[in-house]
């Protein structure tokens, strides 16, 4: 694209972007050591620039690793997104349906929907969370695996 507008202005233009690009995605992956920075102030009773610091250095020591092992991302690929990931949700499922019960999270969906109790979707949406989509789920999980 910037190799079109041509001359010294494409070429500015370029690496500007591409600059700034690399900006916004640092910013952006600064917000994700968050979670775990949390965690670990909560759970060791540490200091936040220690916790960000340690947090920071075991992400680096990981893409290290990853760097001279490529073929590790298609396996943490396949792991989180073939396993984790529809693992989740039938947990999901399973909490909804049997621990905090369909009709508990039909009173929340009330404060953000007044009449949800008099839609299909309240009757509708509990056989779904018992049923559809836990065995949906589980069949993804077992054909992803045979």
């Amino acid at each position: 694209l910037f190799h079109s507008i041509g001359g010294a202005v494409g070429l500015i233009l370029g690496v500007v972007f591409f600059l700034l690009l690399s900006i916004a995605a640092l910013t952006s992956t600064i917000s994700l050591l968050e979670v775990p920075v949390s965690y670990v102030i909560d759970e060791f009773d540490v200091k936040r620039k220690k916790a960000a610091w340690s947090v920071g250095l075991g992400v680096l020591a990981i893409s290290i690793v990853v760097s001279f092992y490529p073929a590790l991302i298609g396996h943490f690929d396949n792991i989180f997104n073939n396993l984790g990931l529809p693992i989740g949700g039938l947990l999901t499922c399973i909490f909804v349906a049997f621990v905090w019960k369909t009709d508990s999270a039909i009173t929340e969906m009330e404060f953000g929907f007044a009449g949800i109790r008099q839609t299909l979707f309240s009757k509708v949406w509990p056989i779904f969370i018992y049923v559809i989509c836990p065995l949906a789920i589980l069949y993804n999980i077992v054909t992803n695996f045979l």
